[in-house]
């Protein structure tokens, strides 16, 4: 079976409605029957940011800065490709309430996707993997800290930190994705 999963970097956590917007983009397609995970889909997503914008986390902690994201592709055709690529297909992330139900739910993208179970939740309930805090007040498996525990062979060539960027974290969630289907800890109708 083929996975979409997908990953956003956005200008804050209050989402589409909240005023922030999705900066970049990342998809990668998993195939679970042979184990890969091979990149998709990348773009940065134009835009012009508010001062709080482009003083947000996301260029203050990776390597993209608010003049790529200004001078990148306009949002709506970005989207466009996103819907025509993923809309009706099995479709997943790592926190899909952030990334879907906050950014990818809303204008510009209106995803209609077949949403999978969120791999953030099924990781959490690997006890073996140390939870974080989440901004929700609950404890949540991290991704860095998900990929540190169940690929500890490094598959996605991190040599080091997460990178907080799009593809690379997709890529990462990808192989979580593949490790906690391995593990029979991701729950679905996905097929090993």
């Amino acid at each position: 079976m083929i996975v979409y999963v997908v990953d956003t970097e956005t200008t804050g956590l209050n989402g589409a409605l909240g005023g922030d917007l999705v900066v970049e983009i990342g998809i990668v397609q998993v195939d679970t029957v042979k184990k890969t995970v091979s990149p998709f889909y990348e773009s940065l997503v134009g835009a012009k940011l508010t001062k709080t914008q482009a003083e947000s986390w996301v260029f203050q902690h990776t390597d993209l800065t608010p003049e790529e994201v200004e001078n990148g592709p306009d949002a709506h055709l970005v989207a466009d490709k996103v819907r025509h690529f993923l809309n009706g297909t099995p479709t997943t992330s790592f926190n899909t309430p952030f990334d879907f139900g906050l950014f990818l739910d809303h204008r510009p993208w209106n995803l209609d996707v077949r949403l999978l179970p969120d791999i953030m939740m099924a990781a959490t309930e690997d006890p073996s993997i140390p939870r974080r805090r989440h901004n929700d007040g609950n404890c949540y498996a991290s991704l860095e800290n998900s990929y540190r525990v169940l690929c500890p062979d490094d598959p996605a060539g991190l040599n080091g930190p997460e990178k907080h960027r799009a593809m690379s974290d997709a890529a990462v969630a990808g192989y979580v994705l593949l490790a906690l289907i391995g593990k029979g800890l991701y729950p679905g109708e996905v097929p090993e």
